[in-house]
Parts: C-alpha cells; sequence; structure tokens
C-alpha cells in the first residue's frame, strides 16, 4: 500500500492518455486544485486556478514555475521581486533570507537522510570496530550548525525523525575523537590508514556535498585517517556509486561515498532494504546482515502498523550497532518567500508544495 504514495502511482486520466499516447506527459492531466496551461521549456512552467476541484477552488489565480539553475541567481531573483517563493534554500542564503526584512524563511523537518556509505569489502572497513571509530570522528553537530544554518537533525540509524517508526534508543556515536582512536588502535590501527572519498558535485537531495567532504576528510585526519576525495559530476557519480564500491573510481575501489534519500511517506521500509540489505546496486557497500533482512522482509508483509514499527525498530537497532554508514543527518525542508505571501504549509517531502490556500496580500 505504502508504494501507492509514489508519484508513479498517481491517478491518470485515460481520455488524455489515449488522445497523447506517448506525449501524454507534456500534456498533463491530473486530479488537483490547478490545472496546467502552458509549458515553456527550460523557461516557464503554468498551472491555473481550477475551480471543480472537490476541495473547493485554490485562492491563487495562477501559479508559474520557473527553472533557475544557479542557487544565488534564484535568491537574487526572490530579494528583486522577480518571483515570490523559492524552494530547497541552499543553506548558505539562510543568513541572507533571515536578515531581509522583506522575506521570511520556512522550515520543517524533511523526510530524508544523508549519510556516506563505507565499502565492507575494504580490508579496514570491513572491521565493525573502524566503521565505528570513523563515526566517533565525525562532528555530526558541528556540521550541522556551521555548513547547514541548523536545518537538520543528526540521524542515528535509516529512519526518520518524528515518524512513527523511528526510534533513538538506539547505539550513537557523539564526538569522541579519543574513542575513534581507541577503537582503531584495537582493529591493529594505530596510525590509521588511507581510502578514497567518493563525492559528487551536487545532486538531487545532496546537500552541500564538498563542503561537507572537506570538513569530514579533516576530521577523520585528526584520528589518523587519510580520506582521498575524488569528486564526479552527478550523473556520473550516480552511475559510479550502483556500479559498486569496489570499482566507482574509474575502475578502482573507493572506501567512502556520500549518498542521499527522500521518500514522499514515513515508511521506512519503502527504502531502507533496498539501500541496505541482499546486494543489489543501490547497497554498493556490501552490507549483508541476516537478521535485517528477515526483520525487513517480515515488517513490509506485516499489515498491522504497530507490530511492523516494532520490527523497524529492531532493524535500526542492528543497523546503528554494525556501522555499515557514517550517520550524518536528516535535513529540513527549507524555502525562502516574500512576506506578501501568506499560508505556506510545507510537507516533509520535498517534492511536495501545497499551494492551494496560499494567498499574495496586494
Amino acid at each position: 500500500m505504502d508504494n501507492l504514495t509514489w508519484a508513479g502511482s498517481g491517478i491518470i486520466s485515460p481520455p488524455a492518455l489515449q488522445k497523447w499516447g506517448r506525449d501524454f506527459t507534456l500534456h498533463p492531466v491530473g486530479a488537483g486544485p490547478f490545472k496546467f496551461t502552458d509549458w515553456q521549456k527550460g523557461t516557464s512552467f503554468t498551472i491555473e486556478r481550477f475551480d471543480g476541484y472537490w476541495a473547493g477552488a485554490p485562492l491563487l489565480d495562477k501559479v508559474v514555475f520557473k527553472p533557475v539553475e544557479e542557487s544565488a541567481a534564484r535568491l537574487v531573483q526572490l530579494q528583486s521581486g522577480n518571483v515570490d517563493l523559492v524552494v530547497a534554500l541552499p543553506p548558505e542564503f539562510v543568513s541572507q533570507v533571515k536578515s531581509d526584512s522583506n522575506l521570511q524563511l520556512i522550515e520543517t523537518a524533511g523526510i530524508h537522510i544523508w549519510w556516506i556509505t563505507l565499502n565492507l569489502n575494504n580490508e579496514h572497513f570491513k572491521d565493525k570496530r573502524v566503521r565505528q571509530a570513523v563515526n566517533y570522528a565525525i562532528d555530526k553537530q558541528a556540521i550541522i550548525n556551521d555548513i547547514l544554518a541548523g536545518s537538520a537533525s543528526v540521524s542515528h540509524s535509516f529512519a526518520f525523525p518524528n515518524t512513527p517508526a523511528f526510534t533513538d534508543q538506539v547505539p550513537q556515536y557523539s564526538y569522541d575523537p579519543q574513542k575513534a582512536k581507541s577503537l582503531l588502535t584495537e582493529a591493529g590501527l594505530p596510525n590509521g590508514f588511507s581510502t578514497v572519498f567518493l563525492v559528487p558535485e551536487s545532486g538531487s537531495g545532496m546537500i552541500a556535498p564538498k563542503e561537507i567532504a572537506t570538513v569530514v576528510q579533516a576530521q577523520l585526519a585528526q584520528v589518523g585517517v587519510e580520506a582521498k576525495i575524488q569528486t564526479m559530476e552527478w550523473t556520473s557519480y550516480i552511475s559510479a556509486y550502483v556500479g559498486g564500491m569496489d570499482k566507482a573510481a574509474g575502475g578502482s575501489p573507493v572506501g567512502m561515498a556520500q549518498m542521499s534519500y527522500m521518500i514522499p511517506q514515513p515508511d521506512p521500509g519503502m527504502y531502507a532494504y533496498d539501500v541496505l540489505g541482499g546486494k543489489g546496486s543501490l547497497n554498493p557497500g556490501g552490507y549483508a546482515n541476516g537478521d535485517f533482512d528477515q526483520l525487513m522482509l517480515k515488517a513490509k508483509g506485516m499489515s498491522d502498523a504497530k507490530q511492523r514499527t516494532d520490527l523497524y525498530k529492531q532493524a535500526q537497532t542492528l543497523v546503528a550497532d554494525d556501522a555499515p554508514w557514517i550517520f550524518m543527518f536528516h535535513a529540513h525542508n527549507v524555502v525562502a518567500a516574500n512576506k506578501k505571501v501568506h499560508n505556506i504549509i510545507l510537507n516533509p517531502d520535498f517534492n511536495i508544495l501545497h499551494l492551494e490556500r496560499v494567498w499574495i496580500q496586494p
């Protein structure tokens, strides 16, 4: 049932599909409060009020979406009044929005997670003590404060905060460089080791990847781990990542790689088994725990919500202890708008923006 919440499971119009065939997506017909009226490729996408909407017509007459690739340019257009609202505001602009008397910052906890996958086929990361050590070596809260402008929360496993399946009663890795060094020594690595750290230049859900990588690299160096950063543009990065970490760097192995995930609803079963279970391409680090697999498969087939979330909580504990990732953060959904725009209500899903009750003060 949860899969029905994905956009790909949405209702489509049979007459429109019959009329347009393969070009249906160029002439969208939906069941929402607005109707499609115009698309200028690369320039604008326009929707207008649908008076026959079942929950009442929206308050806005028209909404025009304008793609602006550069983040700084989007903020400039907002400040100049050329646009009224900017979604997915990068953290480096939060302070500018807060200091502008004409603008407002709106944020909510998101169904988002950002982590660093560890290659468990790597001779060092095969040892759980090493994986736990690199978790202790990273000051996640400092990264949230200094790079993300406080617009995130520290993650401890794979579920999302403020959702039924979430539990914080799992092993946690507070910033403790001495503990990290101690674990590395126990693992026979008192002088640390070197590894390749694969990093995207940008990407969907990948907030400040290069900036965070630089801080992670510096903090790992403090406990003797040399993380050699290699960057890739997003399309090439995804291809390398799903191709497997043992050959992700032009055919050579990497020890660490960044990744993030966003889903449209809070049940972690929609993604967690894919990225942590089995031997699929979404689990390029090669994490394998039979108990985790059994818990997740049982949960996915469980109709009772309470029993399902209990199974997810057990699975979170296993993953937190095994530390197949460096657990990093859950980003907030952050938008900036002109103060004349009222009643903006954000969804935890970054890809959903409810505008049906938004209105603009003249």
